[in-house]
């Protein structure tokens, strides 16, 4: 069956999309990790959720600022003792079919085997920044995400109210219990990196009033 409702026997027209191309791509449910990984890495954020391909929204002033705050931070405590930290772009494998972009993703050895080139298979630690659009993604379907995935730590930025909250992974249930949290103002320290202490002002301070 053709997906237009024209003679397939007939030249195309010109400007006219190349349908034939987009049929040999497999169809939303059935994309593999490998299938997904073909993608040329020019063609933006592209997350792979239980063999559908889903495109996150653009990042916005707000987001970025953040991101940059606690990129620098994490790099700070990190990178000295031979972790890693890279920021958004990075693909993690999260489940048998997905695959994640997170905003900023480390691990605490950089010889860790579970990373590569290409794709981490698992992290230490993940960041979201939520975005205005879609909050449930960060809120619920990440979290619960990164929790089967068992990542140790998760930590939600929300430019909203200006919320910075960490999440601790309790590996008998594989959920994510809320280890600290400050709006506004105040202090709070990481679960997996003790002496870790992020001041959530700092965090925000370059947002766009």
């Amino acid at each position: 069956m053709t997906s237009r409702l024209i003679d397939p026997s007939l030249p195309p027209r010109e400007g006219e999309p190349v349908y034939r191309v987009a049929e040999l791509l497999p169809p939303q449910g059935l994309w593999s990790v490998e299938q997904y990984l073909m993608l040329d890495d020019d063609d933006g954020a592209v997350e792979l959720v239980d063999g559908r391909l889903e495109f996150p929204h653009p990042l916005t002033d707000s987001h970025q600022s953040a991101l940059a705050s606690l990129m620098r931070l994490l790099h700070q405590n990190i990178g000295p003792k031979n972790g890693i930290v890279l920021p958004r772009g990075l693909r993690v494998r999260t489940g048998p079919q997905s695959v994640r972009e997170p905003d900023i993703v480390a691990l605490l050895d950089r010889r860790d085997p579970r990373r590569s080139n290409r794709i981490w298979q698992g992290a230490d630690l993940v960041v979201e920044v939520i975005s205005e659009d879609d909050f449930v993604r960060d809120l619920i379907t990440k979290r619960s995400e990164y929790a089967s995935a068992e990542i140790p730590e998760y930590w939600i930025a929300d430019p909203r109210d200006r919320s910075l909250t960490i999440f601790r992974l309790n590996h008998d249930t594989r959920r994510y219990l809320e280890h600290a949290k400050a709006l506004g103002t105040g202090i709070v320290r990481s679960a997996l990196i003790p002496e870790l202490a992020i001041n959530v002002k700092e965090v925000f301070a370059s947002d766009i009033e």
